[in-house]
């Protein structure tokens, strides 16, 4: 890892123990014990990150946090607190930290924070070359005259300044008149003591590399010692030649360039040079070319291109990603034929390209108005053409299923749009899409969480209307039966009626567990021993069944703090299903492991397996397969583990066997001692 931080605590084990975590994870670190320390640091040197105590003897971390933001805006800051007050959080907030640590923390928790704030941070950066990169590309726009280029220059350098953070930003380039170096665009206040020595300008132009200085003068000419840089030239190369020099300092009393400028300054030269190199059209046409191809590479939907003959033309990563395909498998290669799995996608772009008038020679040999008939959604006629811009705007919309390579199916939302050239023909479709898997995953979420509400409000009346009868019943047959001789058959019947009776009692306990919220009594339990406890008491009926037990218990689990009747329960619930799918023998998986702050808990079975279409519906309260189940065993073994924060997952193939997977959140330290 290339990032940079810099830790202030006054505490030397909180220090020692920051430094060490974060090191440990391939950061580099430093650490100090003051504030006083850590401003000189940051006048010296750029960090990407600062992780400060808020109390310190001294100047404090808010006051810290104020400076480092106004000697490096992008500077990313997370605080450290052992008894902060809302009134600090709020005001560190507003002074631009990122993140928060609450003494006592787990060194995990650290590099969690450390991480998060380092990806908001590169985001954050990311937007910021973007926002950047625009007025540039709109200045490329304005001036496209040949005249006009050291203007365009000017106009450059007054934008780049601000986001660069220079004192001073400067071009020069060789007067055609003498062959000498002069300043061709300059924007910023010269320094009254310059940072940059006058021979340095020359020195790049004349050996085409760039060259960084630091505040006591030395210059270095690799990337990777630059972070103390407080002035630069860079070489603007155009087919690699020297055609200027693009320079920048500081004043003395500033802190260096930060990273995100030092990136900056590499971005402005090499826009500079193709400015330089052609401001006519046809290069600012090139520019916006590669960014409209950035932007489709990145989308976060997928995007399909096809020609009038049905052949891709434009496949991006996102695309590339749902479909399971890489860019050059499907390339100029015809739709349907190279992503088997997208047959309705094909008949929609098929059906749009017959629907506009261009009838390519497609594979396909179905009639057009059978592959419209399948698309669902006729496709309204455009009969204005779009001189200015490639798309239409009008387009088809459709929901459809693919298959990815890999198997799997994944539902996307289709729009289909005719594309066109500058005289408005048709010449390919464009076909934009969206994974539907979240959306549909969250539907379904909330139509269980509805039925289960649905089920909560039954539960009452359940547990009134036909609990209180039955208690009468068992009640009344268990007089009956104290008066009936032994032996009698009468007597007999009535056991079969008692056990009927606590059969209906276990089935209303069961709506309920899953219906109605429940208390946890949560204490540290081991689960090996929770586990060998289920299976001894079901081992008769194991053995009966030729059932081989295999274990895989990882030594040394951790406790976990759980309700021991509760998961006892779930955990039933999966082994006896695991039992039953296998009456003529196989083997009853049982695994244990601890990772990342979680307990891990696999069942697994060698039975006849489970198709998709049950598995997405095999924890719903009531949905069974088998004849005499009441469809609650996996119902309350979800819901019992939800409860305890985790998550149950189920894996099967048809004829191999299945396995369940609980994943439980282990207790913190301060947990267990509590």
């Amino acid at each position: 890892m290339d990032e940079h931080i810099l830790v202030v605590d006054d505490e030397p084990g909180v220090l020692a123990t920051c430094v060490r975590a974060l090191n440990r994870v391939g950061y580099a670190v430093e650490g100090v014990g003051d504030s006083e320390t850590a401003l000189d640091r940051l006048t010296q040197e750029v960090f990407d990150l600062l992780l400060a105590d808020i109390r310190m003897p001294g100047r404090d971390g808010l006051e810290l946090l104020a400076i480092a933001k106004e000697l490096d805006p992008h500077l990313s800051v997370v605080m450290i607190t052992g008894y902060g007050t809302m009134e600090d959080a709020l005001r560190a907030i507003r002074l631009g930290a990122q993140g928060f640590l609450l003494k006592p923390f787990e060194p995990a928790e650290l590099v969690e924070a450390v991480q998060d704030s380092l990806r908001r941070r590169a985001l954050l950066c990311d937007s910021l070359r973007l926002q950047t990169l625009l007025p540039l590309l709109e200045i490329n726009e304005a001036l496209r005259t040949s005249d006009g280029a050291l203007n365009l220059a000017q106009r450059v350098l007054e934008v780049a300044l601000p986001e660069i953070g220079a004192s001073r930003l400067w071009l020069v380039m060789k007067t055609p008149s003498d062959g000498k170096l002069a300043t061709v665009a300059s924007v910023g206040d010269v320094p009254s003591k310059p940072m940059l020595p006058a021979s340095v300008p020359e020195q790049v132009f004349n050996n085409g590399k760039p060259i960084w200085v630091e505040a006591d003068g030395r210059l270095h000419n690799e990337s990777a010692e630059a972070r103390r840089a407080v002035a630069l030239s860079r070489p603007l190369l155009m087919k690699d030649q020297v055609v200027g020099v693009l320079n920048a300092e500081k004043s003395r009393e500033l802190p260096p360039f930060s990273q995100m400028g030092l990136e900056l300054t590499s971005l402005i030269s090499g826009q500079l040079a193709i400015t330089i190199e052609n401001v006519e059209l046809h290069q600012r046409q090139q520019t916006l070319r590669a960014f409209n191809e950035d932007i489709i590479q990145n989308m976060t939907n997928g995007l399909v291109v096809v020609d009038e003959t049905a052949r891709v033309t434009v496949f991006n990563k996102a695309a590339s990603a749902l479909f399971g395909y890489d860019a050059v498998e499907v390339l100029g290669q015809p739709l349907r034929d190279s992503i088997p799995g997208a047959t309705k996608l094909a008949d929609i772009i098929e059906a749009t390209l017959h629907h506009y008038g261009q009838v390519p020679s497609l594979r396909s040999q179905r009639p057009p108005d059978r592959m419209m008939a399948e698309a669902r959604h006729p496709i309204p006629s455009q009969t204005d053409s779009t001189s200015s811009s490639n798309f239409a705007f009008r387009h088809s919309q459709e929901d459809v299923e693919v298959r990815h390579k890999h198997g799997g199916v994944l539902p996307l939302a289709v729009n289909a749009s005719p594309l066109r050239d500058s005289s408005g023909k048709v010449t390919g479709v464009v076909c934009l899409f969206e994974d539907l898997s979240e959306a549909r995953a969250i539907e379904a979420e909330r139509r269980r969480l509805d039925r289960l509400a649905a089920l909560g409000e039954m539960s009452a009346v359940v547990a009134h209307e036909i609990r209180n009868p039955i208690a009468g019943i068992a009640a009344g047959v268990e007089y009956l039966s104290k008066n009936t001789p032994e032996g009698s058959l009468h007597r007999e019947d009535m056991a079969m009626i008692l056990g009927e009776i606590e059969r209906v009692n276990r089935i209303l306990e069961d709506i309920l567990s899953v219906a109605r919220p429940f208390q946890l009594k949560l204490s540290l339990q081991t689960v090996p021993d929770i586990m060998e406890h289920i299976l001894h008491r079901y081992q008769t009926s194991i053995q009966k069944k030729a059932i081989r037990v295999v274990r895989h218990y990882a030594p040394l689990l951790p406790q976990a703090l759980v309700d021991r009747q509760r998961i006892e329960q779930a955990f039933t619930n999966l082994v006896l299903n695991a039992v039953e799918v296998m009456p003529n023998g196989g083997t009853l998986g049982v695994g244990l492991g601890a990772d990342d702050g979680w307990l891990t808990v696999t069942i697994s079975d060698t039975g006849p397996g489970i198709s998709l279409d049950v598995q997405q519906r095999i924890f719903e309260p009531f949905f069974t397969t088998k004849v005499r189940g009441t469809g609650l065993g996996l119902a309350v073994a979800r819901r019992v583990i939800e409860e305890h924060g985790g998550a149950i997952e189920v894996s099967s193939e048809v004829t191999k066997g299945t396995k369940f997977t609980i994943q439980l959140p282990l207790p913190t330290e301060e947990a267990r001692l509590s």
